[in-house]
């Protein structure tokens, strides 16, 4: 739950343009994502969460000139999102033409350790290319190797930096590895939705579909990329402004 109020307080700041946070945009995220919304996530431990956020100083709570309360960032709280999607700022740098290939071999026994290995990939933006072979246009070697030390794994992962050379074409790639038209057309429908002003619970739908989005560099992503588009329709149109 604390990185979806991360990333709706980002949305209200400059990092998302100037999206509001709804009071209800967790709890309705989860129950996109589970069918219901778990005990965990209800409104009581979603205002527990808020509460301690606050006084933790990662976030403010601000007026908006029609009177509406919303959550924003703070200084501290932007240095704790770019800490925990660091995918963020590495995608406004490219790609320097080298992945970050990670292989692992983890006994039978340890797979509840493999399974937090994978988890973890995936946090990062990574994509599995072969059952235990992950890798990622973007580089998290110093963070990954404190990661590896602390669940002990450093002698069943190798992390290696591979240079692109008959890899063929990337957007191919991203299609099969990342899934990356599943996600454009989630965000494609989005936009559908927006232009016919069905805006209701759109911005758990953003939200989840967001939390799914590796942040490719742009040579990997397919002409008609539609997450630009629409942040930029959601900056014009402002569909989340309370009537």
């Amino acid at each position: 739950m604390r990185d979806y109020i991360l990333l709706g307080a980002a949305m209200a700041g400059e990092i998302f343009e100037n999206i509001r946070l709804a009071g209800d945009l967790v709890p309705k995220a989860m129950e996109i994502r589970y069918g219901f919304i778990p005990d965990n996530y209800k409104k009581a431990s979603y205002l527990s969460t808020v509460s301690r956020m606050l006084s933790t100083g990662l976030i403010e709570r601000k007026i908006d000139t029609k009177g509406e309360p919303y959550l924003e960032l703070t200084g501290v709280g932007e240095k704790e999102f770019k800490r925990r999607f660091p995918l963020l700022r590495m995608q406004k740098a490219g790609w320097d033409g080298f992945f970050m290939q990670v292989v692992f071999d983890i006994p039978e026994k340890k797979r509840n350790i493999r399974q937090i290995l994978r988890l973890k990939l995936r946090e990062l933006g990574f994509g599995m290319l072969q059952e235990s072979v992950f890798i990622s246009p973007y580089h998290f070697e110093d963070d990954f190797a404190e990661f590896l030390a602390v669940q002990g794994l450093t002698k069943y992962v190798y992390v290696m930096k591979v240079k692109r050379v008959l890899v063929g074409d990337v957007k191919e790639l991203a299609r099969k590895v990342w899934k990356i038209e599943e996600i454009n057309a989630a965000y494609q429908d989005l936009i559908g939705r927006i232009k016919k002003g069905e805006t209701k619970g759109i911005e758990a739908v953003y939200l989840e579909v967001f939390r799914a989005d590796p942040l490719l560099p742009k040579d990997f992503l397919p002409d008609d990329w539609a997450r630009e588009r629409l942040m930029a329709l959601m900056k014009n149109k402002r569909p989340f402004q309370k009537s």
